[in-house]
Protein backbone atom coordinates (compact mmCIF):
# COMPACT_ATOMS: atom_id res chain seq x y z
CA UNK A 1 0.00 0.00 0.00
CA UNK A 2 2.84 2.38 0.89
CA UNK A 3 4.49 1.56 -2.45
CA UNK A 4 1.32 2.52 -4.35
CA UNK A 5 1.00 5.84 -2.51
CA UNK A 6 4.72 6.52 -3.06
CA UNK A 7 4.47 5.79 -6.81
CA UNK A 8 1.30 7.87 -7.08
CA UNK A 9 3.03 10.75 -5.28
CA UNK A 10 6.00 10.61 -7.66
CA UNK A 11 3.70 10.48 -10.70
CA UNK A 12 1.81 13.56 -9.48
CA UNK A 13 5.06 15.41 -8.74
CA UNK A 14 6.32 14.69 -12.26
CA UNK A 15 3.00 15.77 -13.76
CA UNK A 16 2.92 19.10 -11.90
CA UNK A 17 6.62 19.86 -12.40
CA UNK A 18 6.25 19.51 -16.18
CA UNK A 19 3.63 22.27 -16.27
CA UNK A 20 4.90 25.80 -16.72
CA UNK A 21 3.33 29.17 -17.34
CA UNK A 22 4.74 31.52 -19.95
CA UNK A 23 3.23 35.01 -19.80
CA UNK A 24 4.75 35.88 -23.19
CA UNK A 25 2.63 33.32 -25.03
CA UNK A 26 -0.44 34.49 -26.88
CA UNK A 27 -3.60 33.32 -25.16
CA UNK A 28 -6.51 33.32 -27.57
CA UNK A 29 -9.41 31.14 -28.49
CA UNK A 30 -9.79 32.79 -31.89
CA UNK A 31 -6.61 32.32 -33.91
CA UNK A 32 -7.35 33.88 -37.29
CA UNK A 33 -4.85 33.68 -40.15
CA UNK A 34 -7.09 34.69 -43.00
CA UNK A 35 -8.17 38.03 -44.40
CA UNK A 36 -11.69 38.36 -45.77
CA UNK A 37 -12.81 40.90 -48.36
CA UNK A 38 -16.21 42.09 -49.45
CA UNK A 39 -15.56 43.75 -52.81
CA UNK A 40 -18.14 46.22 -54.11
CA UNK A 41 -18.38 48.73 -56.93
CA UNK A 42 -19.40 52.39 -56.54
CA UNK A 43 -23.10 51.44 -56.63
CA UNK A 44 -22.67 48.94 -53.81
CA UNK A 45 -22.92 45.81 -55.98
CA UNK A 46 -20.84 42.88 -54.78
CA UNK A 47 -18.22 42.08 -57.43
CA UNK A 48 -17.55 38.57 -56.16
CA UNK A 49 -17.99 36.23 -57.99
CA UNK A 50 -19.59 38.20 -60.87
CA UNK A 51 -16.49 40.21 -61.87
CA UNK A 52 -13.76 38.69 -59.71
CA UNK A 53 -13.84 34.92 -59.33
CA UNK A 54 -11.68 31.83 -59.04
CA UNK A 55 -10.84 32.08 -62.74
CA UNK A 56 -9.61 35.70 -62.63
CA UNK A 57 -8.03 36.00 -59.15
CA UNK A 58 -4.41 34.98 -58.61
CA UNK A 59 -2.16 35.46 -55.59
CA UNK A 60 1.60 36.01 -55.69
CA UNK A 61 3.89 35.74 -52.64
CA UNK A 62 7.19 37.52 -52.19
CA UNK A 63 9.92 34.93 -51.69
CA UNK A 64 13.55 36.05 -51.65
CA UNK A 65 12.64 39.36 -53.26
CA UNK A 66 10.71 37.76 -56.15
CA UNK A 67 6.95 37.31 -56.50
CA UNK A 68 5.83 33.77 -57.25
CA UNK A 69 2.31 32.66 -58.10
CA UNK A 70 0.73 30.63 -55.32
CA UNK A 71 -0.48 27.20 -56.35
CA UNK A 72 -0.30 23.95 -54.38
CA UNK A 73 -2.43 21.16 -55.80
CA UNK A 74 -2.25 19.28 -52.46
CA UNK A 75 -4.36 21.93 -50.68
CA UNK A 76 -8.16 22.14 -50.53
CA UNK A 77 -7.77 25.70 -51.86
CA UNK A 78 -4.63 25.43 -54.03
CA UNK A 79 -4.45 29.17 -54.73
CA UNK A 80 -4.73 30.10 -51.00
CA UNK A 81 -8.16 31.69 -51.33
CA UNK A 82 -11.81 30.73 -51.40
CA UNK A 83 -15.03 32.44 -52.34
CA UNK A 84 -18.00 31.77 -50.08
CA UNK A 85 -21.24 33.32 -48.92
CA UNK A 86 -21.39 34.69 -45.39
CA UNK A 87 -24.36 36.58 -43.94
CA UNK A 88 -25.80 37.11 -47.42
CA UNK A 89 -22.55 38.54 -48.85
CA UNK A 90 -20.09 36.89 -51.21
CA UNK A 91 -16.70 37.04 -49.53
CA UNK A 92 -13.17 36.40 -50.70
CA UNK A 93 -11.08 34.72 -47.98
CA UNK A 94 -7.31 34.87 -48.46
CA UNK A 95 -4.64 33.00 -46.53
CA UNK A 96 -1.60 35.21 -47.04
CA UNK A 97 1.83 33.67 -47.40
CA UNK A 98 3.79 33.70 -44.12
CA UNK A 99 7.41 34.57 -44.80
CA UNK A 100 9.35 33.24 -41.81
CA UNK A 101 12.43 35.26 -42.84
CA UNK A 102 10.74 38.69 -42.73
CA UNK A 103 8.71 40.69 -40.19
CA UNK A 104 6.18 41.64 -42.89
CA UNK A 105 4.98 39.28 -45.61
CA UNK A 106 3.86 40.60 -49.00
CA UNK A 107 1.18 39.09 -51.19
CA UNK A 108 0.00 40.51 -54.50
CA UNK A 109 -3.69 40.10 -55.33
CA UNK A 110 -4.25 40.03 -59.07
CA UNK A 111 -8.00 40.55 -59.38
CA UNK A 112 -7.78 40.23 -63.15
CA UNK A 113 -5.13 40.94 -65.77
CA UNK A 114 -3.77 44.46 -65.14
CA UNK A 115 -5.56 44.99 -61.78
CA UNK A 116 -3.15 44.24 -58.91
CA UNK A 117 -3.15 45.31 -55.24
CA UNK A 118 -0.60 44.69 -52.48
CA UNK A 119 -1.47 42.96 -49.22
CA UNK A 120 1.11 43.16 -46.42
CA UNK A 121 0.74 41.18 -43.21
CA UNK A 122 2.60 40.99 -39.92
CA UNK A 123 2.37 38.16 -37.42
CA UNK A 124 2.82 37.33 -33.76
CA UNK A 125 5.10 34.30 -33.69
CA UNK A 126 5.36 31.98 -30.70
CA UNK A 127 6.66 28.45 -30.27
CA UNK A 128 3.10 27.17 -30.61
CA UNK A 129 1.45 29.44 -33.19
CA UNK A 130 1.76 32.10 -35.85
CA UNK A 131 -1.10 34.59 -35.56
CA UNK A 132 -2.10 37.35 -37.94
CA UNK A 133 -1.44 40.72 -36.27
CA UNK A 134 -1.87 43.53 -38.82
CA UNK A 135 -2.93 43.88 -42.45
CA UNK A 136 -2.07 46.67 -44.87
CA UNK A 137 -3.79 47.11 -48.24
CA UNK A 138 -1.74 49.17 -50.73
CA UNK A 139 0.21 50.63 -47.81
CA UNK A 140 -2.80 51.57 -45.64
CA UNK A 141 -3.36 49.75 -42.34
CA UNK A 142 -6.83 48.24 -42.70
CA UNK A 143 -7.02 45.62 -39.94
CA UNK A 144 -5.35 45.00 -36.60
CA UNK A 145 -5.85 42.27 -34.01
CA UNK A 146 -6.02 45.01 -31.36
CA UNK A 147 -9.03 46.67 -33.03
CA UNK A 148 -10.75 43.89 -34.98
CA UNK A 149 -12.03 40.56 -33.73
CA UNK A 150 -12.54 39.41 -37.33
CA UNK A 151 -10.34 40.19 -40.28
CA UNK A 152 -13.01 41.30 -42.75
CA UNK A 153 -12.67 44.42 -44.86
CA UNK A 154 -15.08 46.02 -47.31
CA UNK A 155 -13.22 47.17 -50.39
CA UNK A 156 -14.47 49.48 -53.14
CA UNK A 157 -13.20 48.71 -56.66
CA UNK A 158 -14.09 50.45 -59.93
Amino acid sequence: MKKIIFILGIALAIQFSSCSKNDDQVQSSNLVNEVQFIVKDEEGNNLIPNKYNSETIKLFSEINGEFEEIFDSNLDYPRNFKIAEKDGENILSIWPFINEEEDVSRTLIQWEEGDVDTLETSYIKTDDATILKEVWFNGDLILSNEENDQYIYELSKD
